[in-house]
């Protein structure tokens, strides 16, 4: 599918809605990219990049359909907020990806690991706390052993 100028600035409007009443600057390390990336993005100058959707869309948990092609089919607006509504066929496709993304990770080298940590961290910042905790607890049952 070629990116036409129509649909950046399609794409740019959409950004700009769910960033309301944020400033750009706010708005920007919220969603982990620059207030550059984010002022040409919302402009319709530039196409978002894949982290830059996949941050949007889970941090402001809006379709990545509606952000990308306006269908709202599988969401419903609240306040003028775009919130998923969660299918089985969701879960079996997050599987899916998580299968994939495992498989990605161990055929990687090091360096495309470590980025992709540093991806995961920067996408689900609960993470490292979560896996601390976890880490914590086999140590703790390791010693009772």
């Amino acid at each position: 599918m070629e990116v036409t100028e129509a649909l950046k600035k399609e794409i740019g409007q959409r950004v700009r809605h769910i960033r309301g009443s944020r400033t750009q600057e706010d708005f920007a390390a919220l969603v982990g990219v620059t207030r550059a990336n984010l002022a040409s993005v919302e402009t319709g100058r530039s196409f978002p990049g894949l982290l830059f959707l996949v941050n949007l869309a889970h941090t402001c948990a809006v379709s990545l359909d509606w952000l990308l092609l306006g269908k709202t089919s599988a969401a419903s607006e609240v306040e003028g907020q775009i919130i998923l509504e969660v299918t089985p066929e969701d879960d079996e496709e997050l599987a899916e990806m998580l299968a994939l993304l495992w498989e990605m990770a161990r055929g990687a080298d090091d360096d495309t690991r470590a980025w992709m940590r540093v991806q995961l961290r920067r996408a689900f910042p609960e993470l490292t706390s979560e896996l601390a905790e976890t880490k914590k607890q086999h140590s703790a049952a390791a010693e009772s052993a």
